[in-house]
């Protein structure tokens, strides 16, 4: 998308939606995608975050070092609790609240950061081995920061599914959970926001429940699988 045709699609929002507006424009980078609801940013995190405004919720699933194989990054990082230490205290500077799965691998991790609570994924049909000789079936997910609303549950249950619409991301999250997620920790005046946008669930998921997102992610590969799937996304 060139530069002529994002600055247009830009200047169209200021009287739809000044708020999502002002996210925006105060970015010093070009978008790669916008539409009425989603903004994609093709780019290291690291470095994009520090452009964008403050938002209502950050929410994302960032790559666990596992040795996944994902499209232009390493995920066998020999600094890889630096390099979470660093996006981990950017993104409390951008948000309210900060929302993501950490992997079981990492969580020890994690909980020496004080996380406010952890919430629960439970997936019956998980098939993940655990130390305990059988599958682990739930995944935990950390809030930090502070709730905009009142979370009547601090878990759901939905089975992990395929998806056929992810092209060849390694780990896309199940987009039921996911809108349930925003569902329980958003509202419908929130802008949320993904640093590890990946396929784009997290921007599918929020354009569907009628919120606002942004997506931040490195691999050009991935954005336009998430553009492709914004595309087919109907609100309702």
């Amino acid at each position: 998308m060139n530069e002529t045709m994002t600055k247009s699609k830009t200047d169209s929002k200021v009287n739809s939606s000044p708020r999502y507006l002002q996210t925006l424009v105060r970015s010093r980078i070009i978008p790669y995608y916008q539409d009425d609801r989603c903004t994609i940013y093709h780019g290291d995190c690291l470095e994009i975050l520090e452009s964008i405004a403050p938002v209502d919720v950050i929410i994302t699933d960032p790559p666990y070092n596992v040795g996944l194989e994902y499209d232009g990054y390493d995920d066998n990082r020999n600094d890889y609790h630096e390099w979470m230490e660093t996006w981990f205290e950017t993104s409390l500077k951008k948000s309210k609240l900060l929302v993501f799965t950490p992997g079981m691998k990492n969580l020890n991790f994690w909980m020496n950061k004080n996380p406010m609570w952890i919430m629960c994924w439970f997936k019956s049909n998980q098939c993940s081995p655990s130390p305990l000789g059988g599958f682990n079936v739930w995944e935990p997910i950390l809030l930090f920061g502070k709730t905009i609303k009142r979370i009547g549950q601090d878990g759901f249950s939905i089975p992990i599914a395929q998806q056929s619409d992810v092209g060849n991301h390694p780990c896309p999250k199940n987009i039921k959970a996911w809108k349930k997620l925003i569902e329980l920790v958003s509202d419908e005046n929130s802008i949320i926001l993904d640093p590890f946008m990946g396929s784009g669930t997290t921007l599918l998921a929020a354009k569907s429940l009628g919120r606002r997102a942004i997506g931040i992610e490195q691999s050009e590969a991935y954005c336009k699988i998430a553009i492709q799937r914004l595309a087919q996304c109907e609100l309702f």
